[in-house]
C-alpha cells in the first residue's frame, strides 16, 4: 500500500483538528453561556469544557495515530516480504551461476570481466580473482577476437540483440580451448549498456573429434586417389566423402551422437570404397588374362618369326602382367581384410608358428637359415586368419631379406607384459634406416628396388592393418646391414595377475 507523502498527511490531520477546535470553541461557550448562572459555575463548567476538550482531541489523535501505525506496518511487512523475495531469489541465483555446468560471466562494455562463475575459472584456467582483473579481449585468440569486437559493435548499436559464435580462448597455461560463446546485453533505464551476460560451453572436445574423423577420411582419400587415380569414379568418391564431412560438420547435436552419425558414415563410405576397389579389381583381371593369353600364344606360334629382342618384348610383356595380377592379388586382399569377420578367440602362437614353418621349410633347409624360438608357454586373444596373416608376411620377409646374408638367422621370442603379450621376429639380413619406419607400413612402399627384392609392398600394410582390427599394434626396429626386429603387441587372453 503507498503512503501519502508526509507533507498532504500533516496538512490534512491539521485542518481537521483546526475546523474540530473552532466548532467546539464555538458550540462550548454558547453553551457555557446558557447554562452557568454565576462565576464559580462558569469556572466549573470552563475547567470541565477544558477537560473534554482535552480528552476529545487525545481520543482524536489517536485514533489518527493508530490508523497511520497500522497503514505503516502494513508497508513495513510487505517491503519485508518483498526483500526477503528478493534475498531467496539471489540466493537461487547465485546457486545456479556458481554451480552451473558451463561458463557463465557479467562483462563489462569495455569488456572487463565484472563476475565469473567456478566453471569459467576452470575453462580457460585462471582463478575467479585472476580473471576479474582483466578484459575478455586479453584471452581471446588474435584470430578470433575481430569477429568478436564486430558483434559488441552490433550489439551497442542496438542491431543485434544478441549473439553467439565459436572462438578460442588462450589458457593461462598457454594452450588454447575451443568454446561455443553466447552473449546477451543489459540496459540500464536511462537507455545507457549495463553489461553483458556470457554464456561459454567447452566444445574442445567436439573439435578433436571433429579433426580425428577428418583426418581419417583424408586418409581415405589419399588410399582411394593412390590405387584408382586413373578411375573417374575416384572424383565422385571424393566429392561424396567431402559432402559427407560437410554434412557432419553441420550436426549441432551432443557430442557423443555427432561422433556416432560420423564414425556411422565412414564406416559407409569405407565399406562403398572397399566394394569398390574390389569390384574394378576383379575387372582389371579379365584384361590382363587376354594379354597374357594372347602373349602365350605369339610365343608357342609366332617364336620363330621373331628375333631375340623381339621373344625379350614379349617375356617382359608376361613378366609386367604376372606383377599386375599379384598387386591386384595383394590389392584384393587388403580390401578383402576390411569385410572379412572378427573372430576373437584365445590362440597359442607357438602352434601357428610351427605350421608356418613347416610349410617354409624346404627353403629353410636349403638355405641353411638357422631359426630359433624362445616362446614361453601363452596365449593371445586374437583372430586366427588375422594373426596368420600377420606372422605369414613377417617369417616371408624375413627369409627374403636375408637371401644375401651369409650365415641368415630368425630368431622369433614372446614374453607376456603388464600391457599383454609382447611378440618378435627378428632377423640379421639387410635392414632398413629408421627414418623410414613409417612408410615401411604404407601400402605399396617399397625401399628397395624389384630387381633386388620382389614384392607388392602391400605385406606390411596387411600386417598393420591386422594388427589394428585386432587391438594390437606392431612397430619396428633396424638399422641397415644390421637386420630389422618387428615387434607385436596382443591383447593376452587371461590377463596377467596384479
Amino acid at each position: 500500500m503507498k503512503l501519502p507523502s508526509p507533507t498532504l498527511a500533516a496538512a490534512r490531520i491539521s485542518l481537521a483538528y483546526l475546523v474540530f477546535a473552532v466548532l467546539w470553541i464555538v458550540a462550548s461557550d454558547g453553551l457555557l453561556s446558557l447554562l452557568a448562572q454565576d462565576a464559580a459555575t462558569a469556572a466549573s463548567l470552563g475547567m470541565a469544557k477544558g477537560l473534554a476538550f482535552v480528552a476529545i482531541t487525545a481520543l482524536l489523535l489517536y485514533l489518527l495515530l493508530r490508523r497511520r501505525f497500522t497503514l505503516l506496518e502494513r508497508t513495513l511487512a510487505e517491503r519485508n516480504a518483498t526483500l526477503t523475495a528478493l534475498k531467496q531469489s539471489h540466493a537461487r541465483f547465485e546457486a545456479v551461476f556458481e554451480q552451473a555446468a558451463v561458463g557463465i560471466a557479467l562483462v563489462a562494455p569495455n569488456g572487463r570481466w565484472l563476475k565469473v562463475n567456478r566453471r569459467l575459472g576452470e575453462i580457460v584456467g585462471y582463478t575467479p580473482e585472476e580473471l576479474l582483473a582483466k578484459t575478455f579481449q586479453d584471452i581471446t585468440h588474435p584470430d578470433d577476437l575481430a569477429a568478436d569486437l564486430a558483434y559488441v559493435r552490433q550489439m551497442l548499436a542496438r542491431e543485434i540483440d544478441r549473439y553467439a559464435m565459436e572462438k578460442r580462448y588462450i589458457r593461462k597455461d598457454g594452450t588454447m580451448v575451443w568454446v561455443l560463446l553466447t552473449v546477451a546485453l543489459v540496459w540500464r533505464s536511462d537507455g545507457q549498456p549495463d553489461y553483458f551476460i556470457s554464456v561459454v560451453e567447452d566444445i574442445s572436445r567436439q573439435h578433436e573429434a571433429e579433426a580425428a574423423l577428418t583426418q581419417a577420411f583424408d586418409w581415405q582419400q589419399r588410399a582411394r586417389l593412390a590405387t584408382l587415380n586413373q578411375m573417374e569414379d575416384a572424383l565422385a568418391a571424393r566429392r561424396e566423402a567431402e559432402a559427407a564431412n560437410a554434412r557432419l560438420r553441420e550436426l549441432n547435436a551432443t557430442l557423443e551422437a555427432r561422433v556416432a552419425e560420423r564414425t556411422k558414415a565412414l564406416e559407409t563410405l569405407n565399406q562403398s570404397l572397399e566394394s569398390f576397389v574390389y569390384s574394378v579389381s576383379h575387372d582389371l583381371k579379365a584384361p590382363l588374362r587376354g594379354i597374357d593369353g594372347y602373349c602365350r600364344l605369339l610365343e608357342e606360334d609366332y617364336a620363330a618369326r621373331l628375333d631375340d629382342e623381339g621373344r625379350q618384348f614379349l617375356a617382359n610383356v608376361r613378366q609386367s602382367v604376372t606383377r599386375m595380377q599379384e598387386l591386384i592379388d595383394e590389392l584384393l586382399a587388403y580390401s578383402r581384410m576390411e569385410r572379412k569377420p572378427l573372430t576373437t578367440v584365445a590362440l597359442d602362437p607357438r602352434a601357428l608358428l610351427d605350421r608356418l614353418l613347416a610349410e617354409r621349410n624346404e627353403e629353410i633347409v636349403s638355405r641353411n637359415v638357422l631359426v630359433k624360438i624362445e616362446l614361453p608357454s601363452l596365449e593371445v586373444a586374437a583372430d586366427a586368419d588375422g594373426l596368420a596373416i600377420v606372422l605369414r608376411n613377417l617369417l616371408d620377409n624375413a627369409l627374403k631379406f636375408t637371401r644375401r646374408t651369409e650365415r641368415p638367422e630368425i630368431d622369433i621370442g614372446g614374453e607376456t607384459t603388464a600391457e599383454g603379450v609382447h611378440l618378435w621376429v627378428r632377423d640379421n639380413g639387410i635392414g632398413f634406416d629408421m627414418k623410414y619406419h613409417e612408410r615401411i607400413f604404407e601400402i605399396f612402399q617399397r625401399l628397395h628396388r624389384l630387381e633386388d627384392y620382389p614384392g607388392t609392398g602391400v605385406g606390411l600394410a596387411l600386417v598393420r592393418k591386422a594388427m589394428e582390427r585386432m587391438g594390437g599394434r606392431v612397430w619396428a626396429e633396424g638399422a641397415p646391414g644390421q637386420g630389422a626386429t618387428f615387434h607385436l603387441l596382443l591383447p593376452a587372453a587371461t590377463p596377467p595377475a596384479e
